[in-house]
């Protein structure tokens, strides 16, 4: 199972990115293939859209959108994953972060798109467990999110 962690970075604190490296560390070490994005330093702006849309957005199986920090950069990759792919999604952010409307009110026209929110980052890795098994028709095979 392919997975592409997606959050801000141009605005993010440096205990924020710790901790999302972390959550991808425990995903890989739940047996996840974690995709990487370029980040602030590597490439120029074209290989950072093309690293992001068109391998990590386009190939992964469930995208995972931390929604603590205003992106433009994640607001394109929830848009591309929901609005071209119809990619299961999981948007996700702290209990006491303010978070757009938009991205609260799309479950609702979404079928593959899922809001939750998180005491601590550690707990998104147990939502996309439950994503991935929780329910007896994605045990069965079906499509995430149906």
């Amino acid at each position: 199972m392919k997975i592409y962690v997606g959050c801000s970075l141009t605005h993010a604190p440096r205990e924020f990115v710790l901790g999302v490296e972390q959550l991808k560390k425990e995903l890989r070490r739940r047996g996840y293939e974690v995709f990487e994005f370029l980040g602030l330093t590597e490439g120029t702006p074209t290989d950072v859209y093309r690293q992001d849309i068109r391998r990590c957005v386009a190939n992964c199986d469930i995208l995972v959108a931390i929604c603590d920090i205003p992106s433009t950069g994640l607001g394109w990759e929830l848009g591309t994953a929901v609005g071209r792919y119809a990619k299961p999604t999981l948007a996700v952010a702290h209990l006491d972060s303010k978070v757009t409307r938009l991205v609260l009110g799309a479950e609702q026209d979404n079928p593959c798109y899922q809001f939750r929110r998180y005491n601590d980052l550690s707990q998104v890795a147990d939502f996309v467990d439950e994503i991935v098994t929780g329910s007896p028709a994605q045990q069965m095979g079906l499509p995430l999110f149906v």
